[in-house]
């Protein structure tokens, strides 16, 4: 004759149901299902089911916390590696206006090209002079050697990865770096493009900061969950 144990095994049901909220719901539900068994299990005198019952949902719970936590973590390396991409497009592009800008006056060679003071310039011709008329800023201000980045790449990204609000923020000034440009606004154009680095960048610490609170969170309640197991 089986002997009835003195005590009820823990069901786990609290921190099957906080690992399916906050980690992963599909390995949760596993725990949730497992747990939910033990009590039908024990009043049917099936005592080794039920405790085995009750093993398997916090087997399940504790395969879904972690599961949760390494998702958090591909999230945050994801975040990090689009902030680094993002700097990387930076310095390319600025590496590239800082030889076009030198190429302009001397040439891939270093010899001196028209418009320097060997070899002074030609007259405008009328088209150059009717387009320069037309875009007076393009006069005041000399054009450019590089049109500059406009950080679209990195503000999708953010927006994708990080904080959705911000993140579009900076995708609405980096699409207005185009047009700006090719009205001959060129300062706009400049200054739309570091508005959208500095939206992406906010964007970015925001999500960091979002997903770190939310890790914190997360491990204070399965903490909470373990000790009342």
């Amino acid at each position: 004759m089986t002997e009835t144990p003195t005590q009820k095994p823990d069901n786990n049901l609290v921190w099957a149901i906080l690992s399916t909220v906050l980690c992963c719901m599909p390995l949760g539900i596993v725990a949730i299902i497992k747990a939910t068994s033990v009590d039908t299990l024990w009043t049917a005198g099936k005592y080794d089911e039920a405790q085995k019952a009750a093993d398997d949902a916090r087997k399940w719970a504790i395969i879904g916390a972690i599961s949760g936590a390494v998702v958090i973590v591909i999230y945050v390396i994801a975040m990090v590696a689009a902030a680094v991409v993002g700097n990387l497009w930076d310095l390319s592009c600025g590496c590239r206006c800082s030889s076009g800008g030198s190429d302009r006056r001397t040439g891939n060679g270093g010899d001196p090209t028209p418009g320097t003071d060997r070899f002074p310039a030609a007259p405008a011709s009328p088209a150059i002079t009717h387009l320069l008329d037309s875009h007076p800023k393009a006069m005041e201000e000399g054009t450019p050697a590089c049109k500059p980045d406009s950080n679209l790449v990195w503000a999708i990204l953010v927006t994708t990865l990080c904080c959705m609000p911000l993140g579009v923020v900076a995708i609405v000034k980096a699409a207005s770096v185009d047009s700006l440009w090719a009205a001959g606004s060129y300062a706009e154009a400049r200054k739309a493009a570091q508005d959208a680095g500095k939206w992406a960048a906010v964007s970015a610490i925001c999500g960091l900061v979002i997903v770190l609170c939310y890790m914190l969170y997360m491990m204070t309640i399965i903490a909470i969950a373990a000790l009342h197991a």
